[in-house]
């Protein structure tokens, strides 16, 4: 299983019409999915976290147990703490979470330190 967790501008019922953020800085809130091997989803739900900044990020995601991030853009600092402890970031330039999850299967998300992805497209 994959944890995936995503910055959003502002939550939506439907999770996978969430606006996704630019990084978290500008967060409202967190989309966390968590997919099989296969990618498929197996449980989604989402937390508000507005205004939280810097390492309390990190302690948030760590306490989530992430194993990837996805966003349009991540700050350079979260980005290196994230690598530091083994968490994997995936850059989209889709805007909503449904997209976004699309092509991080398709394999059309730009993951950072390695592109090797922890899942594959179920299809």
């Amino acid at each position: 299983m994959t944890r995936l967790v995503v910055p959003i501008e502002e939550r939506n019922d439907d999770i996978k019409f969430n606006r996704i953020s630019r990084g978290f800085s500008l967060a409202k809130g967190l989309v966390v999915i968590d997919l099989s091997d296969l990618g498929v989803v197996i449980d989604a739900f989402s937390l508000e976290i507005g205004g939280v900044q810097g390492e309390n990020v990190l302690d948030i995601l760590m306490g989530l147990e992430a194993d990837l991030v996805l966003s349009e853009d991540i700050e350079p600092e979260l980005s290196e703490l994230l690598f530091n402890n083994n968490v994997k970031v995936a850059l989209t330039e889709s805007k909503y979470v449904k997209d976004a999850l699309r092509d991080l299967l398709a394999g059309k998300a730009f993951v950072i330190p390695r592109k090797e992805m922890p899942i594959r497209y179920a299809n």
